[in-house]
C-alpha cells in the first residue's frame, strides 16, 4: 500500500509534464512558424522544445525526490511506533507470563505436601560403587502416626522423625545407575491407611557419579579424511576437574593415546604438562595426527587417568568412523573402569 501511494503522484506529475511539453511543442511550433513568415530570426520563439521538455522532466524528478523523502520519513517514523508498540506488546507478554508463572508455583506448593527438602551426598563405597544419600524432609502436614518413606528405583528407605521435627532416611544407590522417571526420588506420606505422594523438584540423583569422581573436558579440533588417509591438527586443550570430596586424579597417570581399529598406535606420558591450579589441571599443546584409514575402520584419540579410588578415566577426545556412506564422528565420551579393566558406567 504504502508503495502505490508514493508511485500515485509521481506518476500523476509525470503526465501533467508530458501533458504540458506537448502542449509546449505546439505553442512552439505555431510561435516559430508565425517568426518565419514575418522574417524574424528563429531564436525569437523561445526555447526549445527539447529544452524545455529537459527543464521540465529535471523540475517534475526533483519535486518527486522531495516527495519520496517525505514519503520515507513518514514511513520510518510509522516503523518506529509499530516497533515501539511491538515491544510494548512483548513486555505485556513477558509480564503476563511471569505472572502465570508465579501463580503456577504457587499452586504447585499450595497442593504440595512438601514443606521443605534437602539431600546431601554421603560416604562413598568405590568396591561396591555405591553411596549414601541422605535426605531430609520437612512435611506440611504430619501426625504422630504418618509414615513417611522415600522411594527411587525398586529402593525404599523409612524416614525417621528428628527432635526438629524434620524427617530423614538413607539410601545407597549406585552412583553408576542409570536413571529415569520411575528413578526419581519420590516422598509418600501414610496416614490412617491413606497414602499422599510426591515426587522431588529435582532429580537428584542423576549421574551420581559426577559428584563423586573427578572429571575430564576437552575442546575439539578439526579432522580431514579423503576416504584413505585422516588427518587430525589443531590445539588440544584439556580442562581437568581433578579433586573433590570423595576422590582426586593420581596427577603423574596422565596418557594420551591414539589407536586405529582397537590397536593403540601411539602412547605418550603427558603427566608432566598439565598445569595445576588447587584441584583444576590444564593440559594444551598442538597436536597433529595422520593414519592411513580405510572405510569401516575407527580411530580414537583418548586420555587416561587413574583416581585415588582405583578407577581409570578413559576419555574420548575424538572418534572417526567411515562407512563410506556416513561419517561417524564422537567426542566427548566418558568411559571408567575398575581395576580389572571392565567398564562400569
Amino acid at each position: 500500500m504504502g508503495a502505490s501511494i508514493s508511485v500515485a503522484p509521481a506518476l500523476f506529475l509525470l503526465i501533467i509534464a508530458a501533458i504540458a511539453a506537448l502542449f509546449y511543442y505546439i505553442y512552439y511550433k505555431n510561435k516559430i512558424n508565425r517568426a518565419l513568415e514575418n522574417g524574424e530570426d528563429a531564436e525569437s520563439a523561445g526555447l526549445e522544445p527539447a529544452s524545455f521538455t529537459k527543464t521540465a522532466l529535471i523540475a517534475v524528478l526533483m519535486i518527486i525526490l522531495i516527495i519520496m523523502l517525505f514519503r520515507i520519513s513518514s514511513l520510518r517514523s510509522q516503523l518506529t511506533d509499530m516497533e515501539n508498540k511491538l515491544n510494548n506488546v512483548q513486555q505485556q507478554v513477558y509480564a503476563e507470563q511471569n505472572i502465570l508463572n508465579d501463580i503456577s508455583k504457587k499452586l504447585d506448593q499450595q497442593a504440595s505436601i512438601i514443606e521443605d527438602y534437602s539431600v546431601s551426598y554421603g560416604k562413598f563405597d568405590a568396591k561396591t560403587h555405591s553411596a549414601e544419600i541422605l535426605f531430609t524432609v520437612t512435611p506440611k502436614q504430619a501426625s504422630e502416626d504418618s509414615m513417611l518413606t522415600v522411594t527411587a528405583g525398586k529402593q525404599m528407605v523409612i524416614l525417621q522423625k528428628s527432635a526438629l521435627g524434620s524427617y530423614t532416611g538413607k539410601l545407597r544407590m549406585d552412583i553408576f545407575a542409570e536413571t529415569d522417571e520411575t528413578s526419581e526420588p519420590r516422598l509418600t506420606i501414610t496416614t490412617n491407611g491413606e497414602s499422599r505422594h510426591e515426587v522431588f523438584g529435582n532429580n537428584e540423583l542423576s549421574e551420581l557419579w559426577l559428584r563423586y569422581l573427578p572429571t575430564i573436558a576437552s575442546q575439539g579440533f578439526g579432522t580431514k579424511y579423503d576416504g584413505n588417509t585422516l588427518s587430525v591438527s589443531g590445539d588440544l586443550h584439556l580442562e581437568i576437574f581433578s579433586k573433590n570430596e570423595m576422590s582426586e586424579f593420581i596427577k603423574d597417570s596422565f596418557r594420551l593415546r591414539t589407536e586405529v581399529n582397537h590397536y593403540i598406535t601411539e602412547e605418550t606420558d603427558i603427566s608432566a604438562d598439565v598445569t595445576w591450579n588447587d584441584g583444576r589441571g590444564v593440559y594444551q599443546k598442538p597436536f597433529e595426527y595422520s593414519t592411513s584409514l580405510g572405510k569401516n575402520e575407527t580411530f580414537r584419540l583418548t586420555v587416561t587417568a587413574k583416581d585415588t579410588n582405583g578407577y581409570t578415566h578413559e576419555y574420548t577426545i575424538l572418534s572417526h568412523t567411515d562407512d563410506g556412506q556416513k561419517t561417524d564422528i564422537k567426542t566427548h565420551d566418558m568411559r571408567i573402569l575398575d581395576a580389572e579393566g571392565n567398564q562400569i558406567n
